[in-house]
This record gives structure tokens, C-alpha cells and sequence, in this order.
């Protein structure tokens, strides 16, 4: 589309695209890990840190996919906004996580302005364009519906965003992914613990400690609180969440307990 050619210019033909596709280095083990430590630096609040050490990765690594759209992401955790465009609008001529990129871009755009509006550069409409090409790239990715709705209830248009709401839930996964895995690292935390240094068991709270109560209450052999957790469990998550969250490997040595076989 045209706002989004003036943003980021030619993109690259369909035999140039398959090029660069098999060009994609895999990356290493080391790299993997140098990057999952960069993007832990954003959950302690070290976004800039983390902005650095990922673009420093990325330019080592210009092969490796997704890197440009990574230091893109943790450039809008930093505020650096200008960065982040730059490297969204990169991760695209590439070929790589166009929907999300188009979203972080749309996101960066909706910060900066752009310099002010024009006839041909107002930043909401600027924006809008982005987050449609975003729904477009990937008809099967809910989240740039998500964002696209939220603009568009900002802009009093309901009737569009709900019916985009209504699209993105249908593509949701059931499960909350951000709960299993926090609950999940609890979990293995616990399971490596000594019974004498296991905290006290509580039925209150989120998903994750009720689930560490129940885990924490087998493991004491204090199946009355077990029941309680998993009774609270029950009414606070869905059904999905539940049934996949009992089958973490942690209960696999408790199923014979009759409290547990009943739960599965």
C-alpha cells in the first residue's frame, strides 16, 4: 500500500525473497543463548541493556531470522521508538515476521508521529494502514486484530472492532500460554526443593500459586488442602487451562493418589 511503500520503500521481489529464505542461517547454541539472556534483561526493567546486546546480535548474525524483528520489539520496550521502526521496517524487506513487524511498526508510528500530519502522512491513518496490512500478512495471527481493534475503539468505530474481536478470538489458543509457562517454572522450582525448605501451602491467589499449593500439599501428604486448591483451581481457571496445567509432569508421581485421579 502506499503509506506503507512511502515508510519503507520497494520491498523485495517474490525470487528475491526465496533467495534470502534459503540463505536463513540456523543459529547456534550460543546465540540462542546470548539472546534469550538479552531478552531476560527487559523483565528487570533493563530494556536498553537488552536493546543493545540484541542488536549487537543481530549484526553479527544477519543471516539468522528474526533477529531484526526482536531488536525491534525490545527498542519499543526502551522508548527508542526511531530504532524500532527501523529495524520493524528491516525484519519486513526480509520476509521475516511481516504481521508482527507491521505491528511494531504501527506501534512506533503511534509514538512518534511522524513528524506531524499531512495529507499524506497523518499518523492515525498511517497507522490503521499498517495494522490492516498486519491482519493481512497473516490471516491466522490474532494479535495484529487485537491491535488493529483497539485503534479502532479509539476511533468511536465499535462495530469494526467488534466484529475483529470476535475474528481474534476464534484464533486464540484456549490455553493461556503466559500462565503455563509461569506456572510451570513455579513448578519445577518447587519440584527441585527440599521438604524441609517447601513454603506453607495456600489455596488463595493466582492460577500459578494455587497450583503450587496443590504440588506443595502432595508433596506434605496434606490432601485436605489438596482438595481445597484444586477445588479453587477449578472455578478460577477454564476448563482447558486446567486440564492441561493438572498434567504437568511435576503431578506424574501422584497420579495413583486417589485425590489426583479423581482431578484427571
Amino acid at each position: 500500500m502506499l503509506l506503507t511503500g512511502l515508510i519503507l520503500g520497494k520491498l523485495p521481489s517474490a525470487s528475491s525473497i526465496e533467495g534470502e529464505k534459503r540463505a536463513l542461517a540456523e543459529p547456534s547454541p550460543q546465540l540462542v543463548k546470548e539472546l534469550n539472556e538479552a531478552l531476560a534483561l527487559i523483565e528487570t526493567g533493563q530494556s536498553s541493556q537488552a536493546l543493545q546486546k540484541i542488536q549487537a546480535l543481530s549484526a553479527e548474525h544477519p543471516d539468522v531470522s528474526s533477529l531484526d524483528y526482536l531488536a525491534a520489539l525490545s527498542a519499543m520496550q526502551a522508548g527508542d521508538f526511531q530504532t524500532a521502526q527501523e529495524k520493524a521496517a528491516l525484519s519486513i524487506t526480509k520476509n521475516q515476521k511481516v504481521s508482527d513487524s507491521l505491528v511494531v511498526l504501527s506501534m512506533a508510528e503511534s509514538r512518534t508521529g511522524a513528524g506531524g500530519k499531512s495529507s499524506l502522512r497523518d499518523p492515525k491513518i498511517v497507522r490503521e494502514s499498517l495494522l490492516r496490512e498486519a491482519v493481512n500478512a497473516d490471516v491466522a495471527n490474532p494479535f495484529p486484530m487485537i491491535e488493529l481493534a483497539s485503534f479502532l475503539r479509539g476511533q468511536k468505530r465499535d462495530d469494526e472492532a467488534l466484529e475483529l474481536l470476535r475474528a481474534a478470538n476464534a484464533r486464540l489458543h484456549p490455553i493461556d500460554t503466559h500462565v503455563v509457562v509461569q506456572t510451570s517454572i513455579e513448578l519445577m522450582k518447587l519440584q527441585q526443593t527440599p521438604d524441609e525448605e517447601l513454603p506453607a501451602a495456600s489455596s488463595e491467589g493466582s492460577i500459578t500459586e494455587i497450583f503450587s499449593s496443590v504440588y506443595i500439599s502432595l508433596r506434605k501428604k496434606d490432601y485436605k488442602q489438596v482438595a481445597i486448591a484444586l477445588e479453587k483451581g477449578r472455578h478460577q481457571a477454564s476448563p482447558d487451562l486446567f486440564a492441561y496445567l493438572i498434567r504437568d509432569p511435576v503431578f506424574k508421581s501422584f497420579q495413583t493418589e486417589p485425590i489426583m485421579a479423581q482431578a484427571l
